[in-house]
């Protein structure tokens, strides 16, 4: 966890008496139109990311993908949902070491029994050309998404919560297929921590406006900072 994310909790935690939710998630943004809840997913599961991948359908139930790179291949894919990963570069990653012709079998093996299981689910994730694999647009939703629309639509305690159950559990923990996939892994849970960062900042900036404002001697005198105030 970023120290920026450290922080929101605790500037959160330490001044829940002054701030209520009703406060936080709705007051203080520009429209009451942008505060409904977080749109539900027009997609057919959702996906775990902070900790041991898990692919969880609508009604709750999770896909158990047995094949271990299967289960990679679609953890890396919803970590980068607007990335569509090259053929060739995926076989490299999830099976080093083998030969080209090995590996690409090895990935079409994969990909037929991942489509199988996902049919069986009725749960139709993923966008495969001759050349790149990638996920339908809108098909999965994930935890990371969620933490951060939480964010950026203003509903910073129950971001605060989700930042405190996720802790320092890293993204897609216990995958290791390698010095390549390490070096693929690292460089996309750093894109995603400094995604979550900037929306953090930009929360925790939002939070220490609201505090200063509640704790103006004068209390309630609207129009001396830039947080509109509450609608009745």
């Amino acid at each position: 966890m970023g120290q920026g994310s450290r922080r929101l909790i605790d500037c959160a935690d330490v001044n829940l008496h002054y701030v209520s939710l009703w406060w936080l998630g709705a007051a203080f943004l520009d429209s009451s139109e942008q505060q409904d809840n977080l749109t539900e997913s027009s997609g057919c599961a959702q996906a775990a990311l902070f900790g041991p991948f898990q692919l969880i359908m609508k009604d709750g139930a999770e896909v158990l993908i047995s094949n271990r790179r299967a289960r990679a291949m679609l953890a890396m894919l919803c970590l980068a949902p607007d990335e569509p990963i090259d053929r060739d570069h995926l076989s490299r990653l999830l099976w080093p070491g083998r030969f080209e012709a090995q590996a690409k079998a090895s990935l079409r093996q994969c990909l037929s029994d991942l489509g199988k299981l996902l049919a069986a689910a009725d749960c139709d994730l993923l966008d495969i050309s001759r050349s790149r694999i990638g996920l339908k647009a809108g098909a999965v939703r994930t935890d990371l998404s969620d933490l951060h629309d939480l964010l950026t639509e203003g509903k910073y305690l129950e971001a605060t919560e989700r930042l405190v159950s996720i802790g320092a559990i890293p993204l897609l923990d216990q995958m290791n297929y390698g010095e390549a996939f390490d070096d693929w892994l690292s460089v996309h849970r750093q894109q995603a921590e400094q995604r979550l960062e900037s929306a953090v900042s930009v929360a925790l900036s939002a939070l220490e406006k609201v505090i200063i404002f509640l704790n103006m001697p004068d209390y309630p005198v609207f129009g001396r900072c830039d947080i509109p105030p509450p609608k009745p």
